[in-house]
């Protein structure tokens, strides 16, 4: 069993507090439809998994990946397979109009650790006419370049917001989309600490199968 030191609760108080703050701005968003939530949502997520997979930043210490990792907590999730790096010219923004993860496996959908999610090339460039990943997206989004939500983004970001549903425009998709599936495997790591604390079996802990069945019911569209 996994005990967890004082300063270790505190990471994961913060943890946990970081990922019920975006809950809430993604409800703000909702009920408001104000640009700005999102803002916000975007900068939690790049605290929470925004990372340099060259490895030589010092900037950036991704909360809940560091986290996992330290515990040794396998977070997964299904997900549609890679896109291919390059795409052709003049191509429609891929925008997918549905959840583009899964609890549990579908379809064509294979299985991702989150670190190797966020790699995946996913989301396309239209100015490199070439297939990006959503690493590289949340710390677009979030770069200081990007800090006026409305106005002032990167070439990647810019080309997300190009697509739109009768929903969510691009972007707006993107962030929702993502942010969901970080506050499910955030939320199940933290059930998962717990049950470990207490002494109980996290793969048969209710807690963490109902929310197994509460994120896979979730349904995020653009139309």
């Amino acid at each position: 069993m996994a005990f967890v030191r004082k300063s270790d609760e505190e990471q994961l108080f913060e943890l946990e507090a970081a990922l019920a703050h975006m809950a809430a701005l993604a409800k703000h968003f909702h009920e408001t439809n104000q640009g700005h939530y999102l803002l916000g949502i975007i900068t939690q997520l790049r605290a929470l998994v925004a990372f340099d997979p060259s490895g030589k930043s010092k900037m950036l210490r991704p909360l809940l990946l560091d986290q996992a990792d330290k515990y040794d907590v396998e977070l997964r999730l299904f997900s549609r397979p890679p896109k291919p790096r390059n795409g052709a010219p003049g191509l429609v923004a891929s925008i997918l109009a549905y959840k583009t993860w899964s609890v549990f496996p579908k379809g064509d959908f294979v299985q991702y650790t989150l670190r190797d999610w966020l790699l995946v090339r996913a989301f396309y460039n239209d100015r490199r006419n070439e297939y990006e990943n959503r690493n590289r997206l949340i710390r677009d989004m979030a770069n200081k370049s990007a800090a006026h939500y409305d106005d002032h983004i990167t070439e990647f970001a810019d080309s997300i917001r190009r697509g739109f549903g009768s929903r969510y425009k691009g972007d707006q998709f993107f962030i929702i989309d993502t942010s969901a599936a970080i506050c499910y495997l955030g939320v199940r790591f933290i059930r998962i600490m717990k049950a470990r604390i207490e002494g109980r079996d996290p793969n048969v802990d209710p807690s963490i199968s109902g929310l197994d069945a509460e994120f896979e019911a979730l349904r995020i569209s653009m139309i």
